[in-house]
């Protein structure tokens, strides 16, 4: 093959394409001239290309193409979808209705449990995380934890942490609020107005990120659509990244949040094949896209070299189609108009950087980032990396720095101190708004205490035993979805939970089996943990339909009834929700409620399509307050708004607590006019639920002291606490001093 013209030397060729004495071209000058442009076509910068492409084409000597091809086939996105689903599609493995679902990171087992954490942290591409991994080794070895790498300078921690920090703090906390902006449709409150302020204080300096970790129904989104207006005059879009089923909304909201002619314009982008140039054309102010849309458009981006350079390499590979992608383009940084501000809903989503959706994230080459999420560790105070990896002027960019100031070396733990240091440092970056603020009603949470039948109790210790005995040796194991190793451990656990909620579900075990690694990795994120085949789903409702006294089979189920019962005729005004993270679980639970009172339940899970939720939700609302809400956490426990109930009952303890008060905060949140009853079922023989619930409470205690300084009202002085971490003091050693051995006393 011939070497290869730069697009230099193309332009040049066809800038010296000669005219006949008519003045006009000859066609064997033009046919030369585009079969020199197109010879090892490659796609530049002067195609509908980016530069990594090209690079596959320009290594020299060093580096062949298949070397290159190599590098790009290898690197396999785990858990990837298969195929681009459209909005139109169903999921249940989410909140969503388009397949959104966070994925798995490798299953390469490092070696050391800090190892472990940089894998389960991020990385994406290997030769830049090996150099990465050596100069966090380097650093490691030569700093300790008492120093910080700035600007290729050694900071001492206590500096980095004091005075100009402390200041920075300080002016985030006193900034005065924003005017209340014209011709809107809504009224916001005091503290909005304040957090808008603070937003934007943040967002225009050094660290170009923000942290919104308000709880639940505080009204974060009008708080970042006002955030996003405040940048109207600026050139560029604002994107907003979300959970599919709250696309929709989050376009009405914007469209309708102030008077006609005043606001701005939202655009759905769900089209695979649209181009920059072509969203750019529509004059848009936001655009807003799905979590599992932005995945799927980066992953094509990304295949499209190694499949390019087969082609090249002289193989019998197909032609491949050059892939379009109206954020993963070059185009934007090219006209100086990259998005001004890139909004992330439910942000927790993406707060591990290994997982597919959290490297599509990443390369958004936006000015700004906005990030929202009521449950900022969501699972671990190792999380929080995730959302400072998308921060800038800071230098905990690296697994490695993160762990080695905020960590204990060779575990995946930190200590009292440390933890301190990071609530620091997130000081300047995040505001975290309390339910209190609002004065709602309240909220009691209860525990309703029962019995498993006595042949499900056996079964259910039955795995317990196999868990606990695969969990012997671990140090201080903590499942949490991220571990690629365990994946037996996790097995046991989750069979174990299937079969304390009805003997129906662990009939069927054996089959579900091969699909829990996949549940391992949506459990521990708050999803449903089954995926739904429709093929087989017709047949699996009509077994359950013919199967009688389905009750008594289940004292979970029996419990759960008898508790309905009473709610109803205690409180007979106030509507009830059914939260559990497995479908079929509420596919049983629905016949037998149907069975035993007569009642048809309202159902909002991934086998609803997106369009009939709002209907649902709609109906729920004016319907009977005996007929409840029946929701798998994934599906409920984001971006619905039930304000209208009362009463929550969770019918299995969740391993994650933050999961939980996610779900029950559907109910508590602006509107709420009544004290919220959550009740949360509890078996007393089962002993995966008591697993469950002494995982949770781990996690629970190291992510309260890492918020509690960052909990705070709008009128709230800052919390500044102790970091207890000094320049370290030399040693002085007196020759004339005998050192004492033993301690001796007469």
């Amino acid at each position: 093959m011939e070497e290869a013209l730069t697009m230099e030397q193309v332009i040049k060729s066809i800038t010296e394409i000669t005219f006949n004495p008519q003045n006009q071209l000859r066609a064997a000058d033009i046919n030369a001239a585009a079969a020199s442009f197109l010879k090892d076509i490659r796609p530049g910068r002067g195609l509908k290309g980016n530069v990594d492409e090209e690079e596959y084409f320009h290594k020299g000597k060093n580096r062949t193409i298949s070397e290159g091809l190599a590098a790009t086939i290898n690197e396999e996105y785990s858990g990837e979808s298969t195929g681009e689903l459209s909005d139109g599609g169903i999921s249940d493995i989410d909140n969503v209705d388009v397949g959104d679902r966070p994925y798995k990171p490798s299953n390469t087992i490092p070696d050391t449990a800090e190892e472990e954490f940089c894998e389960e942290l991020l990385l994406e591409d290997e030769d830049e995380d090996e150099d990465e991994a050596n100069d966090d080794t380097d650093v490691r070895d030569k700093l300790g934890d008492k120093y910080i790498t700035v600007n290729d300078e050694q900071v001492g921690v206590w500096d980095y942490f004091g005075k100009s920090h402390l200041q920075h703090i300080y002016e985030l906390y006193h900034i005065a609020p924003i005017q209340h902006p014209q011709h809107m449709n809504y009224q916001l409150w005091d503290y909005q107005l304040k957090m808008i302020a603070q937003s934007l204080f943040v967002l225009n300096g050094p660290f170009r990120g923000f942290l919104n970790g308000s709880e639940m129904g505080l009204g974060k989104t009008m708080e970042a659509i006002v955030t996003m207006w405040m940048y109207r005059e600026e050139a560029g879009v604002c994107v907003v990244v979300c959970p599919a089923a709250v696309c929709r909304q989050w376009v009405k909201t914007v469209n309708t949040a102030w008077k006609e002619g005043h606001g701005m314009k939202a655009y759905h982008l769900n089209d695979a094949n649209m181009s920059a140039h072509e969203l750019q054309s529509l004059g848009y102010d936001v655009v807003v896209m799905s979590y599992n849309f932005l995945e799927m458009n980066a992953r094509k981006m990304k295949k499209f070299p190694g499949e390019l350079a087969l082609y090249a390499n002289n193989s019998t590979a197909p032609k491949p189609k050059r892939p379009t992608s109206a954020m993963h383009t070059e185009l934007w940084r090219d006209l100086c108009l990259e998005p001004k501000l890139l909004v992330l809903d439910e942000a927790q989503l993406i707060n591990k950087p290994a997982l597919s959706w959290a490297k599509a994230v990443a390369r958004v080459n936006a000015k700004r980032t906005l990030m929202l999420s009521g449950t900022l560790p969501r699972n671990t105070w190792t999380n929080i990396y995730g959302y400072m990896k998308l921060l800038k002027g800071h230098p905990f960019a690296t697994p490695g720095e993160f762990l080695r100031i905020f960590g204990v070396p060779n575990e995946r733990n930190t200590t009292r101190s440390k933890l301190r240091c990071l609530s620091r440092f997130l000081q300047g970056v995040t505001i975290a708004h309390p339910a209190s603020i609002l004065r709602l009603p309240g909220i009691k949470i209860f525990r309703i205490s029962f019995k498993l039948n006595p042949k499900e109790a056996w079964s259910v210790s039955e795995r317990v035993q196999e868990y606990k005995k695969s969990n012997i040796g671990s140090k201080d194991h903590i499942i949490d979805g991220g571990d690629s190793k365990e994946i037996g451990l996790f097995t046991y656990a989750v069979q174990a939970q299937v079969k304390s909620a009805h003997p129906m579900l662990g009939e069927e075990l054996d089959a579900r089996i091969e699909r829990l690694e996949d549940a391992k990795f949506r459990m521990f994120s708050g999803e449903d943990v089954e995926e739904i085949d429709y093929a087989d789903r017709h047949q699996w409702l009509d077994r359950v339909k013919r199967r009688a006294h389905l009750m008594k089979e289940s004292g979970r189920v029996e419990k759960i009834i008898q508790l309905y019962i009473y709610l109803v005729s205690t409180y007979p005004g106030r509507k009830i929700v059914i939260f559990s993270c497995f479908l079929k679980f509420l596919d049983i639970l629905d016949e037998a409620l149907y069975q035993e009172c007569s009642i048809k339940s309202s159902r909002y899970d991934g086998s609803i399509a997106a369009e009939q939720r709002i209907e649902i939700e709609n109906s729920f609302r004016q319907a009977d307050p005996k007929l409840p809400l029946l929701i798998t956490g994934g599906s409920g426990g984001v971006g619905l708004n039930i304000a209208y109930a009362g009463i929550v009952i969770q019918a299995e303890p969740w391993w994650n607590s933050n999961t939980e008060k996610q779900a029950a905060d559907r109910t508590y949140r602006q509107g709420q006019t009544q004290e919220v009853l959550v009740f949360r079922m509890y078996g007393v023989n089962s002993e995966i639920d008591a697993e469950v619930v002494s995982v949770a409470n781990r996690k629970v205690s190291v992510n309260r002291d890492l918020m509690k300084v960052l909990i705070t009202t709008h009128t709230e002085e800052p919390k500044i606490e102790e970091l207890l971490v000094y320049p370290p003091v030399p040693a002085v050693e007196f020759p004339e001093t005998e050192k004492v051995k033993g301690n001796k006393r007469g």
